[in-house]
């Protein structure tokens, strides 16, 4: 009897010209891979725009984002600033 049907990832059997079945587990482990999958093309992505990106044109890009950045997430913010002062107490 072939039992490879009942290993987590494989599809069940089903009716012939009928889509496999898919159980929760199965569809919550392709949602996290998509998830994993969504992130590090972002990251990379961002990674590339960096690169490309001049200098000047990046300075200038500096206090906007990061004013953006501040607004967005207060707790981040403070988080950070908690680490900058423990590196450097005169900040």
């Amino acid at each position: 009897m072939d039992d490879r049907a009942d290993r987590p990832g494989r599809p069940r059997p089903s009716t012939p010209g009928q889509p496999p079945v898919l159980s929760r587990d199965d569809l919550i482990r392709a949602g996290e891979q998509f998830n994993d999958q969504l992130t590090t093309g972002a990251y990379k992505l961002g990674a590339l725009a960096a690169r490309l990106t001049p200098g000047f044109v990046a300075a200038g890009l500096a206090v906007p984002f990061g004013a953006g950045a501040s607004l967005a997430s207060a707790e981040r913010r403070q988080l950070i600033e908690r680490h900058l002062r423990r590196v450097d107490p005169t900040l």
